[in-house]
């Protein structure tokens, strides 16, 4: 008499192998999915950023001025509800950061404070001698923009400043 063998082991194991593959499958759809929607939001900010600096010649050199007030403006037009909401609440903090920014400074800041690649604040020496605002106000928003920075991370993007080009 013939011994039949059962092909269920196989099946379970091809059934649990499949399962895997489409769980790991989905995870990283949703994963990419939530990268594309902070990498939308973040690619926002740079244009909002850029359309808020105006260069101004000023006695043969130029002056670069960034209208906070207008920033502030250009950062309510954008819409984070599709990104994940761990970055939903950083994006808030960091428009709110920019609000009080904004009312501290009259809606301007002058000289060479302005706001670079995906709206990280650009410092020089020569801001040491400008008391443009209180430096809780810059901590706040000091503080605003690293958080967004990691959370941005967490989803796999990373925030390039000026300064990590040139190197």
């Amino acid at each position: 008499m013939e011994k039949k063998h059962s092909n269920a082991p196989y099946i379970v194991v091809a059934v649990v192998v499949v399962v895997v593959v489409a769980m790991f499958g989905g995870y990283w759809a949703v994963r990419l999915y939530e990268s594309n929607t902070v990498m939308a939001v973040l690619g926002q900010n740079i244009q909002a950023a850029k359309s808020c600096l105006e260069v101004r010649p000023l006695g043969g050199r130029t002056r670069k001025i960034f209208n906070t007030r207008q920033y502030v403006n250009e950062l309510h037009k954008i819409d984070p509800s599709h990104t994940p909401k761990k970055f939903q609440l950083a994006w808030l903090d960091y428009v709110q950061a920019w609000e009080r920014e904004a009312e501290q400074t009259n809606g301007r800041m002058l000289g060479e404070a302005y706001i670079g690649m995906l709206g990280v604040v650009s410092r020089s020496s020569r801001l040491a001698s400008v008391a443009a605002k209180p430096i809780e106000t810059a901590n706040a928003l000091e503080r605003a923009q690293q958080n967004l920075e990691r959370v941005a991370l967490e989803y796999d993007v990373r925030i390039i400043h000026k300064t990590d080009q040139q190197s």
